[in-house]
């Protein structure tokens, strides 16, 4: 009976350390939820609004600085369907206590040197970025900024 108590013990103690092992690995998940999700918040620094106009579309930020010298705050944003270089004005986040217009977010300065991001963002928002039409026009671009320099955009408003 002593055997059979103990490999009972061993068992129990096997399929709790599996059950733990399960439970850890689905708890990371794959960070794959999609922009804005819960899910995919590894690396996450919470939400961010940016008021910004596109200087120029599938070009490098080299290309727009040497074409435009006078201008500063310029970011290269690298999606799979381009490249775009805005023009940042203000940048807001949920974060900064008491953040107001035109109040440079200190999470925003620390993860946007060098400036060029990744971007993660559904086909039809990137192309508001790209799009001729925008080009210059005052935008609002929402998003998550993560500590892998990656701005996952949730939304973008043309407001000029």
């Amino acid at each position: 009976m002593n055997v059979f108590g103990k490999t009972f013990r061993i068992g129990i103690m096997t399929m709790l350390m599996l059950a733990g092992f399960t439970i850890s690995a689905l708890a990371q998940g794959t960070g794959g939820g999609g922009p804005g999700s819960a899910a995919s918040s590894a690396g996450a620094k919470g939400l961010i609004k940016l008021q910004a106009n596109v200087v120029c579309a599938n070009c490098s930020l080299e290309e727009a600085q040497a074409a435009h010298p006078d201008l500063t705050d310029l970011y290269e944003l690298s999606h799979e369907k381009g490249k775009v270089v805005i023009k940042v004005s203000s940048v807001n986040d949920s974060s900064s206590s008491g953040a107001e217009g035109g109040d440079v977010s200190s999470r925003w300065t620390s993860i946007s040197q060098p400036p060029q991001l990744s971007v993660r963002a559904e086909d039809h928002l990137f192309q508001k970025l790209i799009d001729k039409k925008n080009q210059s026009k005052e935008m609002e671009i929402i998003g998550i900024i993560r500590s892998t320099r990656t701005l996952d955009i949730s939304d973008i408003t043309i407001l000029g």
